[in-house]
């Protein structure tokens, strides 16, 4: 995953901020979640801004599910994930959030949470939910998230 990549992530999670919508962003890293996963429409497609931003439109048939990115591409939308066991400490957390903190306790997968009722932005990552200060963050965690998991590999 390229600095372009996160860029187009970041921008489209900034825009969607600013309209109050939802999203859950799925980044496998060395497991594969595959078998976690349920449903979905394989897309494959190139990862521009204009394309999260119309799969997270709340008028799109897939917006209530995750994407998963794999490299610099969308591999799937609409996907289900599996729902979190241990929520309970997070208090009343909505079931995006729930989803989200699900594939972190069953992969090392990185995923990020967009709450279209507060819009802020929480990221799962290894069981554990934090929600983030500001988009500035999230382009940080993005970055040592990908130095940490793909540096070892060629892309």
């Amino acid at each position: 995953m390229s600095e372009l990549i996160i860029g187009h992530i970041v921008r489209a999670i900034e825009q969607l901020i600013k309209n109050r919508a939802g999203a859950l962003i799925v980044l496998p890293a060395d497991q594969p979640i595959d078998r976690f996963t349920e449903g979905g429409v394989i897309l494959n497609g190139r990862l521009p801004t204009p394309l999260l931003l119309s799969i997270f439109d709340p008028s799109s048939p897939g917006h209530d599910g995750a994407i998963v990115v794999e490299g610099d591409r969308v591999k799937k939308f609409g996907v289900h994930l599996p729902l979190a066991e241990k929520y309970q400490m997070y208090g009343n957390i909505g079931t995006r959030h729930r989803a989200g903190l699900g594939i972190s306790e069953v992969s090392d997968a990185f995923t990020i949470i967009v709450s279209e009722e507060r819009g802020t932005i929480t990221i799962a990552h290894m069981g554990e939910l934090k929600t983030l200060k500001n988009i500035k963050d999230l382009r940080a965690m993005l970055a040592e998230f990908v130095r940490e998991k793909f540096s070892h590999r060629c892309l």
